[in-house]
């Protein structure tokens, strides 16, 4: 608890996702707001759905909880119900185990 790691996050989205696309993940804080994020330098990865690559996205900004990752694809557009997935790095571990809440993508 409260170590430094990075948190993997996959999702389906519902509908085709362009090359220029945004992804917008909303974090919660936690109950005793110990989950945290480097909010001076995240780290990105993108590592679905292209097989045997791991790619950073252009652009990868924290502001209050809110993670915006800008042009995620490179040129590449993906369309409805591809599996994606993210690594972020600098996230602090909760000081216990607990559900720290709902995020939002």
């Amino acid at each position: 608890m409260q170590d430094e790691s990075t948190l993997r996050i996959s999702f389906r989205p519902v509908h085709a996702l362009t090359s220029s696309s945004e992804v917008e993940i909303t974090f919660p804080r936690g109950k005793d707001n110990s989950f945290k994020i480097k909010d001076s330098d995240p780290t990105c990865t993108l590592i679905a759905p292209f097989k045997n690559a791991v790619e950073k996205p252009r652009s990868c900004v924290l502001n209050n909880y809110v993670l915006t990752i800008r042009n995620p694809f490179g040129n590449q557009a993906l369309s409805e119900g591809s599996v994606i997935e993210f690594g972020i790095g600098g996230v602090t571990n909760p000081l216990s185990v607990q559900d720290i809440g709902k995020f939002r993508v």
